[in-house]
């Protein structure tokens, strides 16, 4: 892992039980990491208009999986049940049988939340879109523009991360990291920076 820049590191605490760390990963589960920008009522009125099918759209780190959380607690208002299924860092490049049994499964009252269908092969993803013509909904995550039209953008920014770090310690620890270096190190991946963080206290 690259090293943190100087004023980071100004930032350490002596050394405790990782329940007390702030950056633990129960913490960032917690947080929402979607820029302003991206309001849920707009991407709500989005899906809505393209019968609940749509991909969050953005780089790694920048919130598309908070954001798909969000669009399923939204979809059971509509009357549909959240099916989510998750791309296992393992299993990318396959099409996993879980992901095959929970398609063949969705009827009308069931949205498919798709995280990390941009990882699926070509032909995986074309199987998708076919075999979940069924589902009720169909959102799913991708790092670039796929078939399915796109329902939101999502970015991240030194700013965000500073808001981020200040939600879970305070304005005082935030002044002491350089968050522009720190996010500039990660490339924009907010939940490496945090985790970094993580390592450093």
């Amino acid at each position: 892992m690259t090293a943190l820049p100087p004023p980071t590191a100004a930032v350490e605490t002596p050394r405790g039980r990782p329940c007390d760390n702030p950056f633990r990963a129960q913490r960032l589960d917690a947080l929402s990491f979607v820029e302003e920008a991206v309001r849920l009522d707009d991407v709500m009125q989005v899906l809505g208009g393209r019968r609940y099918r749509g991909a969050l759209v953005g780089p790694h780190g920048t919130g598309k999986t908070t954001l798909l959380h969000a669009v399923g607690e939204r979809l059971i208002g509509h009357g549909l049940s959240p099916m989510p299924l998750f791309m296992n860092t393992d299993e990318r490049g396959t099409f996993p049988a879980r992901w095959r049994v929970a398609l063949r499964r969705a009827g009308r009252g069931d949205a498919l939340l798709l995280d990390g269908y941009g990882h699926l092969p070509a032909w995986a993803r074309a199987r998708v879109r076919l075999t979940a013509r069924s589902a009720g909904a169909v959102v799913v995550t991708a790092h670039k523009r796929c078939a399915l039209p796109t329902a939101a953008r999502t970015a991240s920014s030194p700013a965000l991360l500073r808001t981020l770090v200040t939600e879970l310690t305070d304005d005082a620890t935030a002044d002491r990291i350089d968050c522009e270096t720190l996010w500039q190190q990660h490339r924009g991946n907010l939940r490496d920076a945090l985790r970094a963080l993580y390592d450093l206290h």
